[in-house]
């Protein structure tokens, strides 16, 4: 039987560093602006409401920049990113700081 989650943090080890340099992700936006929201957050915060003050967890958040957008200039509370890699660190991938 395969080792998927060898063979998942693999999959994002080698995909990180590409997406920070992307320009699909937006990453030198977010380190111009820290009040930028990424695309998939500006879609779904009306879905969202209201998030000031409130704590979140995000899933495989891959380089953070969707957690970024939700934390930073959002007023929610802080939020905690959880992914498979350290190559997929914010701080790491893409020079983020958080």
């Amino acid at each position: 039987m395969p080792d998927y989650p060898t063979l998942n943090k693999a999959h994002w080890d080698e995909r990180a560093p590409a997406h920070a340099v992307s320009p699909d992700y937006s990453v030198d936006r977010f380190v111009a602006d820290p009040h930028f929201i990424s695309q998939v957050v500006g879609f779904e915060l009306p879905l969202l409401g209201d998030i000031r003050g409130l704590r979140g967890v995000h899933l495989q958040c891959h380089i953070g920049t969707d957690t970024i957008s939700l934390a930073v200039g959002r007023g929610s509370a802080p939020q905690t990113w959880i992914t498979v890699t350290s190559v997929s660190r914010p701080e790491k991938s893409s020079g983020l700081r958080v």
